[in-house]
């Protein structure tokens, strides 16, 4: 019997050791490895920050720059709007750099010479990046496969975007921003300005487009789904906003069990 229980400890043990390894090799070894070979190859960026990276930092900045009016003065400036960290990283530490994902070095390229090498390339050696498997379970299709199955979902989907059956969609999409137009005008008041949020607008009418070009003349169906649609890509958001630990969803449900 003591046999037994100086084994069920040793195992107990070894398992623990394996894990906080593995830990400690994802979470710190591994990040500072591949910052150290991105500094050898002279590119620079931000100091990797334990777990998190720079995920804290760049929420952050979305939020205060959001917080802010857009200046009209400046309004085709917007990479300080939309990536704020992004761009404050680059204005830092030059067009090439990176910041870091949770435990991922993302690179940031603004140069444009090499974004044509880049958008160019048919070699392979620039794979779009892989994603934590939650992110996979919500965002999933064309825009992530790689390789072959780019390839052959490519050749699926080609024949939708032919010129032929976009000039069928014109009538649809002129009819969806007409809408919109004559919807703008009633809003008009005596001195001939009106104030309106074009963001929502511009929801709605990407949802109509989409909903007559997609789903014919039930369109209403069509707005449901863009509607779920645009409840997924918040969650995809959040899902990149925030630090995965792989196995860390198996610990609440074993603790539910206890419960």
């Amino acid at each position: 019997m003591a046999e037994l229980g100086n084994i069920v400890v040793g195992t107990i043990t070894y398992v623990v050791i394996f894990v906080v390894f593995k830990v400690w090799v994802s979470t710190w070894w591994r990040p500072k490895k591949m910052e150290r070979q991105l500094r050898r190859q002279g590119v620079s960026g931000t100091p990797y920050k334990l777990l998190h990276g720079d995920l804290k930092e760049s929420s952050e900045a979305l939020a205060e720059a959001c917080s802010k009016p857009i200046l009209l003065s400046h309004s085709h400036s917007i990479a300080a709007r939309v990536m704020p960290y992004v761009h404050r990283t680059v204005q830092k530490y030059g067009k090439v750099t990176y910041f870091w994902a949770g435990v991922t070095p993302r690179i940031i390229v603004a140069d444009q010479e090499m974004l044509k090498d880049i958008l160019s390339n048919k070699s392979g050696d620039f794979p779009k990046p892989d994603t934590n498997p939650l992110t996979k379970l919500l965002v999933t299709g064309f825009a992530t496969y790689n390789g072959e199955k780019w390839a052959k979902h490519k050749k699926i989907i080609q024949p939708a975007f032919h010129f032929d059956k976009l000039k069928v969609m014109f009538h649809s999409i002129h009819d969806s921003c007409s809408d919109m137009i004559k919807r703008w005008e009633r809003l008009e008041d005596s001195n001939g300005s009106f104030e309106v949020d074009v963001w929502p607008e511009f929801l709605k009418l990407t949802g109509d487009i989409i909903s007559k070009t997609g789903f014919g003349s039930n369109f209403e169906d069509g707005r449901r789904v863009f509607q779920i649609l645009k409840e997924l890509s918040d969650l995809a958001i959040q899902t990149f906003q925030s630090v995965y630990i792989p196995g860390f969803k198996y610990v609440w449900f074993m603790i539910s069990l206890c419960w």
